[in-house]
């Protein structure tokens, strides 16, 4: 077959390379299999013009060659020099505030590993340390609360052992919610108690000493029975299990979920300083209450004291990025005053109503730090919403990684004289469904070594629909026209 004129070309180039480099290779193979030696290389100088060639003996020396196999072999070099590196600036410290709130220092590492970092240490020593005997429970107690635990401590340890329970000496919310009313003189907290059972909206569970738990009188608008006490059901189904070790009680609860009881500062303290005393106080000695709405609750000095209140002039967001590191610290409204804008509890009620004269034992589903409600644990939210549990993956498995929320339009009425724009549902959906402009985003792929840096800005119609799904579900309700209407497009 012929050859291509391109193929014909690079053949004789290749054989005219080959006839004037064939002795160089061969001295260069030589060259490289014996070695040589070496001199220092002087600088060029100019050399007089050179002489006949006379002959004169050189010394030599025979090498033997021998060559067995050729190898490839890769000469080690020395080790690389060593670059003098600058030194690393510090890392900055971020500012863990008195209200519960990190303040994102630029110049400092990203705070999510700080946060976890704390979080993961918390929780492994409240682990590690809680009791194993009912001797250890009673000294953890006292150690903690500053008084002997209440009568049927060890049946409730018993409780401990039987459903395995995994922090037995976590009683500190309950502590909370009690120490007000041992401060108050029983027979004055039994009056109290005894009047509170004829309040609207309310209903009292209680037990003989020998018999089981149920509703002993009840209080509601005319027709409204059957709405209200539904909630009483899954309560008495709760404390049936434990009936036989329940004592003689009475006990009344709000049927709606919110708080209801607003605390005075100066009542507060005066029967929390007699029930540390073990002193208890009668109501007819209790200060007088200072009736100024919701800051009613808080002390002298704190922010929401300090800060003027004014609801149709919100206070603009805060200048600088932060995260919470101390959830309860967060959600007082005494030290972040700029929640009486933000949230449905406040808002329904404008600048507050009237605190209570003396503190009243009333349960109820939830409370806040303004209030003195009893909180118990709340049972209509434990629903198995995927049967069976078994067809729900792993969290790493599931490929919707988006935020997911649904739910109603509650928690402040909706018409055209309330407050319902900025309540916290109507926020959520607004602020995450919003497409228009940026959000100064943190960056996520920060070292920890590295400064975490002022944030960079994502457009809210990639980043809302990547992370969130978040959305009002069923018809709006709490709301008159045209809001309902209103609401309907949200």
């Amino acid at each position: 077959m012929p050859f291509s004129a391109r193929f014909t070309r690079f053949a004789i180039v290749a054989c005219i390379f080959l006839f004037f480099f064939s002795a160089h290779l061969k001295n260069l193979m030589i060259f490289i299999l014996i070695g040589h030696d070496t001199q220092e290389c002087a600088p060029p100088v100019s050399l007089p013009p050179p002489s006949p060639p006379k002959y004169e003996p050189v010394p030599t020396k025979t090498v033997r060659v021998y060559v067995t196999e050729v190898v490839t072999e890769v000469v080690p070099q020395g080790p690389a020099p060593v670059v003098a590196e600058m030194p690393q600036k510090p890392l900055g410290q971020h500012t863990f505030l008195p209200n519960g709130m990190l303040e994102v220092n630029p110049e400092g590492a990203h705070p999510i590993y700080t946060l976890v970092k704390d979080a993961e240490e918390r929780w492994n020593e409240k682990v590690s340390r809680a009791s194993k005997s009912l001797e250890e429970a009673i000294a953890e107690y006292k150690r903690r609360y500053k008084r002997p635990p209440p009568k049927g401590f060890d049946d409730w340890w018993e409780y401990v052992v039987q459903n395995d329970v995994q922090l037995p000496d976590e009683y500190d919310q309950i502590h909370r919610d009690l120490e007000h009313y041992w401060g108050i003189e029983p027979r004055d907290l039994r009056k109290i108690q005894k009047e509170l059972e004829t309040k609207l909206d309310s209903y009292t569970l209680g037990k003989t000493a020998t018999g089981p738990v149920e509703v002993v009188t009840s209080s509601f608008q005319e027709g409204r029975y059957n709405q209200l006490i539904v909630g009483s059901v899954r309560i008495i189904g709760l404390l049936e299990e434990i009936d036989d070790v329940l004592p003689a009680f009475r006990a009344t609860f709000s049927p709606h979920d919110g708080p209801n009881r607003l605390t005075d500062y100066g009542v507060q303290q005066a029967v929390l300083k007699a029930a540390r005393e073990y002193e208890p106080i009668e109501i007819d000695d209790l200060p007088k209450i200072n009736p100024i709405g919701w800051v009613s609750a808080c002390s002298p000095d704190s922010p929401a004291r300090q800060f003027k209140i004014d609801l149709d002039n919100p206070p603009p967001p805060p200048a600088n990025k932060s995260f919470i590191y101390d959830h309860r610290l967060a959600m007082d409204p005494c030290n972040h005053p700029q929640l009486f804008f933000q949230h449905g509890q406040f808002l329904s009620h404008n600048y507050g109503p009237t605190p209570q004269t003396e503190m009243v034992p009333e349960f109820s589903q939830c409370s806040s730090t303004l209030h003195h409600n009893i909180r118990i644990p709340t049972p209509y939210g434990w629903v198995e919403d995927i049967y069976p549990r078994a067809d729900d993956p792993d969290f790493d498995d599931k490929t919707d990684e988006r935020l997911l929320w649904r739910g109603s339009n509650t928690g402040i009425f909706h018409s055209s004289t309330s407050r319902w724009k900025p309540a916290h549902r109507n926020r959520l959906i607004e602020f995450t469904n919003d497409l228009n402009g940026t959000a100064n985003i943190l960056p996520p792929n920060k070292t920890q070594d590295e400064p975490v840096g002022d944030g960079i800005p994502f457009r809210k119609s990639r980043l809302n629909p990547a992370l969130l799904d978040i959305a009002y579900s069923g018809s709006p309700h709490s709301c008159a026209e045209p809001v309902c209407k209103q609401l309907a497009t949200m």
